[in-house]
Parts: structure tokens; C-alpha cells; sequence
């Protein structure tokens, strides 16, 4: 962080210097000192056996710890007693990469107008990630701080391995995407306002076939992009211009290591850790607008009022803005509340489970409904609408089944890409009852059965496999642990084999053999 410091004042922002975002510039680094000082004075799980001088700080004076736990095998949980000295720092260098962000954009209208083919938009936040699936190896996400360019048709990790799920193989239209990244029924369903465009852009229970159509992704736990429920959506083969097919890995999506939203929410972090709930709102409100249409959410205040705090809010509004980026698993480790969370989200969990079991279906405290089964079926979107990639559902149409929810489909010209599916129409999912139960004896059931839909089997799959939907979920922390403020262990122990042939050994009460 001092090195940091010290070149930070030499460097070109952003759009200075024919510099651009996918160089080290001055913004980055500016962002990457406030990143440095949250984890730096943020809670960890620290080993107690090491000595008093084990943990020092840059300058090698001994620290201390206002521990949230109690110790046991020999750890504790808890954050530097200088803590607020890193957030006065990180304040500093967030502010300056806010007042002076160089070319970096953060889009609170989309710039898009209406597709060729009639296509809605709207959608600012997805137009960022769209951004980055330029394909053309010189466009850069405009929000990006710092983006990661892939080589178009040679690299990327993305899907592949992180984002929208394809059971497709080399060759076949799109490529295989494992889905690794999943996302919980709970957050998908419950966290979001039904309003906050995010949602769908985020989340998406849908892939992708090899052969071009659109597969729901059902909560039977299954592999290779066709099971285990809701995957990650901002990055999808379909959304490329003309995507290899090939090999995966190789889509060329770009990676935004760093976006000005995360500094904007990182300040207001620290704002209201320091006590000003008042900028700290400032700069949540900003993320947080543009969000929901107009750029406004008339809600706002009870938004905060609900998280019981602004710093809560600040916390949740990071969980939406960066869904499958990667970040929620150290927030929730570095804010101190990695205890609280690893018990309540078994809880939730668990309470969903039985609420399918017996009753068929969940309802969250938002309206929205988990139900046992949807009704499906395939349609051809290209007939009916002009285009099979569907984007933001246009006002009014939310109880339309195929662009609703949005920001799904499949690739508009497979078929010129990949000739042998040239004669594919059934492309794309119509969906009924997503969101709300429809009873699989009642008259609404039955008209859309005779109307071609397929009872399809929804939530009812986790059921066979509760243990890891529910009762396994940071299985290593129970109830008793937690009223008991023992340290949560989030760490991965060395395996057997490793202790064997080495001289390392376990800490934090792991086992040696």
C-alpha cells in the first residue's frame, strides 16, 4: 500500500496520456488503496499461535485486535484495533478517484435506442457488461476502472467456467459453459425489488443447448450447464457478435477487474463505518438509482430502513451490484459478518425446503413465489417477436413467458454460424409461473397444458438433494458455534498428502493427518 502511495501521484488517469482502463492507471490505484485498506482493517480468522510479533504492520510495530470471537484452536475473529486509521486512508484515495475519474463513466440512462428487429432496452447496468462483449479486441467496458482484455476467439474464462451455462460441446452452437457460478434460490428470489433491473440481468434460469435453444436450469443437480438452479447471466456466448465455437475459453469477453460502482459503494462503506450516514447515502444512492427505471427508486429510504442501517445497505447494495463478480464471499469475511450469515442462510434455506415440501411452493417477504414446478415450452421467438436474444421486458409485457424475465434467449443467426442448426426455430423457453404458484390441479394449469405447456420440474428437485441446497451450507459453523461467537474457519485446510511430504502443518484447528 505505501508503494502504492508513492507512485500513485505520477500516474496518468484514465483517458490521460492515451492511457486507457486495461493499463495500471492513476484511478486504479486509487481504488486499489481503498480496497487494500477495507481488507487490511477488515475481520479475518488469525491464527494465535504464532507469537505476539506475527502479525505486524508495513512498518513492523506489533498489532492488536478487537476480536469479535473468542479464541479457539488457537484463533480468533476479529479486525485491527487501528482500523479506522485504514479507512481514513482508503476515504482519501476513494474520494480523489470519484472527484476526478478521468474517462470513466458511470451510465445512469442506456445510450442503446430500439434494435433493428424492435428490440427494448433501457437497461443501463446491462449495457456495461455488453460492452464487454465487444468481440472486437479494442472496446473497454466505459465503467471499467481497470478491465482484463481477452484475445477474441483465442481466450477467455468467460463463460466457460463463469457465466451463462451452455451443455453444448466443441463445434456446436454455443460452446460448453460449465456453469460453475450458481447462484442461491433465496437471493434470486428474495433480494432483489421486482423493479431493480439488475435481477435479470444478473441471474438467469436458462442456458443454452449445443444445438442453439434455450435449456431451463433445473435445481436436479446436474453438470455441465443443465442443472444445480439459477447460474450467473452477464456473460453469455449468445451475446457475442459472432462467437467461435471451436473450443471454450475462447470467447474474448473481457474481465472489469475493478468498476467505478465498487469505488462508489467502497466510499460509502467507509463513510458510514466512520459515522457520516449522510455522504454515505450520497454515494450508495447513486449505484443504487440506477438500478430502477428513470434512474430513481421512490423507495430508497425504506430500502435502508429495512437493512436496519445505512452501512447494512451498503453491504446488501454490494451483494446486487456485484452478483457473480466474485466479491460477496470476502465482504461478508471482511465486515465481521461471516458468523451471522453462515447461520441464517442455512436457516433460510432450510425453511424454503419445507415450504416446498409442504405446500408446494415458498413465498419471500417481497410477494415473489418459489414453486415446486413451472410450465414450459419451446416457441419460435424469431417468428413471433424478430429476434430470439431477448432484451429488457418492455413496460407491460412482464406476463409475457418468453421476454419475461429478460435478458435471455438464444444467439439471432446460429445458423449462419453453425449451418447444421441453420434449420433450428424452436429456440426459446416460454415460461409460466416463475414467480408465482400456479396449483397443479387448478383450471390455469390445465388451460396452459392444453395449450401446450409441460409441467416442468422447478424447486421440487431440491428436495432430493437438501443437504447440499440447505443443511451442508457452511456445514463447519453451527448454531452453537455462533451463539457461542465462536471463530468461523472459511479457510481451505492442506490436504493429507501435502503435511505428508512437506514440513507444513495445519492451523486453525485442521486436522494433521
Amino acid at each position: 500500500m505505501q508503494k502504492l502511495i508513492e507512485v500513485e501521484p505520477h500516474m496518468y488517469r484514465a483517458g490521460e496520456g492515451g492511457n486507457r482502463a486495461d493499463v495500471m492507471n492513476r484511478n486504479y490505484v486509487q481504488g486499489l488503496i481503498g480496497r487494500i485498506c477495507l481488507y487490511n482493517g477488515g475481520y479475518a480468522t488469525r491464527r494465535t499461535d504464532l507469537g505476539a510479533d506475527f502479525h505486524v504492520d508495513g512498518e513492523g510495530n506489533t498489532l492488536t485486535f478487537d476480536d469479535w470471537s473468542v479464541e479457539k484452536n488457537n484463533a480468533i475473529y476479529g479486525r485491527r484495533s487501528d482500523w479506522k486509521k485504514l479507512y481514513a486512508i482508503a476515504e482519501k484515495y476513494l474520494q480523489e478517484c470519484v472527484n476526478n475519474p478521468g474517462s470513466i463513466v458511470l451510465h445512469t440512462v442506456d445510450p442503446r435506442t430500439k434494435g433493428a428487429n424492435g428490440q427494448e432496452y433501457g437497461n443501463p447496468y446491462q449495457y456495461i457488461f455488453q460492452q464487454m462483449h465487444a468481440g472486437d479486441n479494442v472496446t473497454l467496458a466505459d465503467e471499467s476502472v481497470y478491465e482484463i482484455p481477452q484475445e477474441y476467439n483465442y481466450s477467455s474464462d468467460r463463460p466457460a467456467y463463469i457465466g451463462r451455462p451452455s451443455t453444448g460441446g466443441n463445434g456446436q452452437a454455443p460452446c460448453v459453459a460449465c456453469g460453475q457460478d450458481r447462484i442461491q434460490a433465496h437471493f434470486y428470489y428474495g433480494w432483489f425489488d421486482n423493479k431493480d433491473m439488475r435481477r435479470d440481468v444478473s441471474v438467469t434460469v436458462t442456458g443454452s443447448t449445443g444445438q442453439g435453444q434455450e435449456l431451463i436450469q433445473s435445481f436436479d443437480r446436474s453438470a455441465w450447464g443443465k442443472g444445480s438452479g439459477p447460474g450467473t447471466n452477464k456473460y453469455d456466448w449468445n451475446r457475442l457478435p459472432s462467437p467461435n465455437t471451436q473450443s471454450y475459453g475462447t470467447s474474448g469477453i473481457n474481465i472489469s477487474y475493478m468498476r467505478i460502482s465498487d469505488v462508489y459503494l467502497m466510499l460509502a462503506e467507509v463513510y458510514a463505518a466512520l459515522g457520516d450516514d449522510g455522504k454515505a447515502k450520497t454515494y450508495l444512492g447513486i449505484v443504487h438509482h440506477r438500478a430502477f427505471p428513470g434512474n430513481n427508486d421512490p423507495n430508497f429510504e425504506k430500502y435502508i430502513t429495512d437493512c436496519g442501517s445505512v452501512f447494512n445497505a451498503v453491504i446488501k447494495e454490494r451483494a446486487l451490484e456485484f452478483s457473480g463478480e466474485g466479491m460477496r464471499r470476502f465482504d461478508i469475511i471482511r465486515t465481521g459478518i461471516l458468523p451471522e450469515v453462515a447461520v441464517e442462510n442455512r436457516k433460510v434455506m432450510t425453511a424454503i425446503i419445507t415450504g416446498i415440501r409442504n405446500n408446494g411452493y415458498y413465498t419471500f417477504d417481497n410477494g415473489n413465489q418459489l414453486p415446486a414446478y413451472i410450465w414450459t415450452k419451446m416457441v419460435d421467438a424469431k417468428k413471433e417477436y424478430g429476434y430470439r436474444l431477448t432484451t429488457q421486458t418492455p413496460a407491460g409485457k412482464e406476463n409475457d413467458p418468453v421476454l419475461f424475465p429478460g435478458w435471455r434467449g438464444q444467439h439471432d443467426d446460429w445458423g449462419s454460424i453453425v449451418p447444421a442448426y441453420a434449420n433450428e426455430n424452436m429456440t426459446n423457453v416460454a415460461i409460466k409461473g416463475l414467480f408465482t404458484y400456479i396449483d397443479p390441479s387448478s383450471d390455469e394449469a390445465k388451460a396452459l397444458e392444453a395449450d401446450g405447456y409441460v409441467k416442468t420440474p422447478w424447486a421440487i428437485d431440491m428436495l432430493n438433494y437438501e443437504d447440499s441446497y440447505a443443511t451442508k451450507l457452511f456445514a463447519g459453523y453451527t448454531d452453537a458455534d455462533y451463539a457461542a461467537k465462536n471463530p468461523p474457519i472459511h479457510l481451505m485446510p492442506n490436504t493429507y498428502q501435502v503435511l505428508l511430504n512437506s514440513n507444513i502443518t495445519n492451523g486453525y484447528g485442521f486436522k494433521q493427518k
